[in-house]
This record gives structure tokens, sequence and C-alpha cells, in this order.
């Protein structure tokens, strides 16, 4: 049971960085991956 609870903890771990590290890239400028945003929600006019 201890190495599941592990496996789900670094798991944790792995999935915030990943979220971490594609925030800080888009507000440094970065643009991949901003279409997957919801632009078809911008150009409703």
């Amino acid at each position: 049971m201890r190495l599941r609870t592990t496996w789900f903890i670094y798991a944790g771990i792995v999935w915030t960085l990943l979220f971490t590290i594609m925030s800080f890239y888009w507000a440094a400028g970065g643009m991949i991956g901003v279409k997957s945003l919801g632009g078809k929600y911008i150009n409703w006019r």
C-alpha cells in the first residue's frame, strides 16, 4: 500500500510541475499551445 501511495504523490508532483512550467512559459510570451485555450470564444463578434 505504501508503494502505491508514493507513486500517487510523485505523479501529483510531476503533474503540478508540468502545469507550472507551462504557465511560466506562457507568462514569458510563449505561444505554443495558446490556441487550445478556447480561442473560438475570443472572436465571438
